[in-house]
């Protein structure tokens, strides 16, 4: 009896002894701040990944994001992915939408958008903007799921309502404009573009706070101020702008008629080539350039502007381009090309480019 009882002892002391070395909580995350502070990273995230593993999900959050800034986060990927989730289920929102990235990382072995879609949404619900604004994206686009325009309007507006989510803010305007998951509501759109352009200075959103003044949806047209708008965001590389503001300069719109700047304007549009615009810049400064508008003809350029904008399937500019290259204009004549352009507007729709691919 006596010898059970001494064995009994010896594991209770035992135990007590084990306990008094294993390091606290409060002493883990003492050690690995002290580590970080030291750049000691590999030591400061054992240290927080043991203190995470005893149950403090801010540890998790520590360790994931000290793993994700190291040099071998691709060799420990699935290491800082769990200390992540289990921040985020243990109520830390950042630690949802880092997972949920780590999960749509481009060539990730872990890819699995259906998910991350679920951890942005929870992300989203607990008020953090960047969650919000992709968990949009996915919505709209119908990734990881089935397209929701109504939600996905909800959490741009959500993320556009906190402070400083400015991208958000463009997109809900418009949504706004288009009436997309909703009525359409230009005041509304404008009051929010004017307030992104104006405390976010996005050449994107100035861009669309200046289409709303030009054509005066939802308050009164105000071409002077779209003009300065305009020209600022064009300043800034922004093709729709300076396609925009050519627009107004070629047709003479609320601006006295100039040719010229236009013809720059588009010129810049075509050698920013973002979106729509950019495309149709290339196509009118072409034309210009072709035919001597707003400056000396130059062929050889037009050609070049022509064919630019025909590889953004622009019909007009397909035929334009071809009838150059048929007829040597702005460079040696080549049968090949010409008949392709032709093909490609007719595709588009051209039918006066369908009777020269018959030839």
């Amino acid at each position: 009896m006596r010898f059970f009882l001494f064995l009994f002892l010896a594991f209770f002391m035992n135990g007590i002894a084990v306990l008094a070395q294993t390091p606290s909580i409060q002493d883990l995350n003492s050690q690995a701040l002290a580590s970080k502070n030291n750049d000691e990273d590999l030591k400061a995230r054992t240290l927080y990944g043991q203190a995470c593993d005893a149950g403090d999900e801010n540890a998790c959050w520590h360790a994931a994001q000290i793993y994700v800034k190291g040099e071998d986060y691709k060799k420990h990927k699935k290491i800082s992915q769990a200390y992540h989730k289990k921040a985020c289920d243990g109520g830390i929102p950042e630690g949802c939408h880092n997972y949920a990235i780590s999960l749509i990382e481009r060539f990730s072995d872990t890819f699995d958008p259906v998910l991350a879609r679920s951890y942005l949404s929870k992300g989203c619900d607990s008020d953090v903007p960047k969650s919000c604004l992709l968990y949009g994206h996915m919505l709209k686009d119908g990734l990881g799921g089935g397209t929701d325009f109504g939600l996905a309007r909800h959490s741009y507006r959500k993320a556009c309502d906190t402070q400083r989510a400015f991208k958000a803010c463009t997109l809900y305007s418009e949504m706004l404009a288009k009436g997309e998951g909703g009525e359409v509501d230009y005041k509304k759109a404008r009051k929010v573009s004017k307030k992104t352009c104006t405390e976010g200075y996005l050449e994107d959103a100035c861009y669309q706070y200046a289409t709303y003044l030009e054509k005066g949806l939802g308050g009164k047209e105000n071409i002077a101020e779209a003009i300065k708008l305009y020209s600022m965001s064009c300043d800034n590389v922004f093709a729709k702008s300076c396609f925009a503001y050519g627009q107004l300069l070629s047709a003479g719109k609320g601006v006295v008629l100039d040719m010229k700047q236009a013809r720059m304007l588009f010129e810049k549009a075509c050698e920013y080539r973002v979106g729509d615009e950019g495309a149709d810049g290339c196509n009118r400064v072409g034309f210009m350039q072709r035919n001597g508008i707003g400056g000396s003809i130059d062929l050889y350029q037009a050609r070049n502007s022509l064919s630019l904008a025909c590889d953004s399937k622009i019909a007009d500019a397909c035929l334009q381009y071809a009838e150059m290259v048929a007829n040597g204009q702005g460079g040696e004549p080549d049968e090949y090309l010409a008949a392709d352009g032709f093909r490609k507007a007719c595709d588009l729709g051209l039918s006066e480019a369908c009777s020269r691919v018959k030839q």
